[in-house]
């Protein structure tokens, strides 16, 4: 399907379905607040660098 050729490479995790009444099945995708790497969860940012405060 087009439209999961889309979402492929940003990370989106399938974690449910749905049924809609005009549309049919749907398959629900989610996108993890802190991305793996690896299986390894990052450290956390140093936000106060980033925003240079």
């Amino acid at each position: 399907m087009a439209s999961l050729a889309t979402i492929s490479g940003f990370g989106f995790v399938e974690v449910g379905e749905q049924w809609d009444e005009e549309d049919g099945r749907e398959v629900v995708f989610d996108v993890p607040a802190r991305p793996t790497v690896r299986g390894r969860t990052p450290p956390p940012c140093d936000c106060e660098e980033l925003s240079g405060g």
